[in-house]
């Protein structure tokens, strides 16, 4: 029986689709991680310029 899309079995397009909607929110997950990482970063680097530019003064 082929009720599915292509010819496949709908119980392996529903565990396709589980699979794949899962990488993307680890890919989300992974890209929110990397973008607080860069933004606590940016930050650092901000505020260790401003201490700098106060010590010359």
């Amino acid at each position: 029986m082929t009720d599915g899309l292509a010819g496949h079995d709908p119980a392996y397009l529903r565990l396709l689709w589980i699979v794949v909607s899962l990488c993307g929110i680890t890919a989300v997950a992974i890209l929110v991680v990397v973008y607080r990482h860069a933004k606590d970063r940016a930050e650092l680097e901000q505020a260790e310029q401003i201490l700098a530019e106060d010590e010359r003064d």
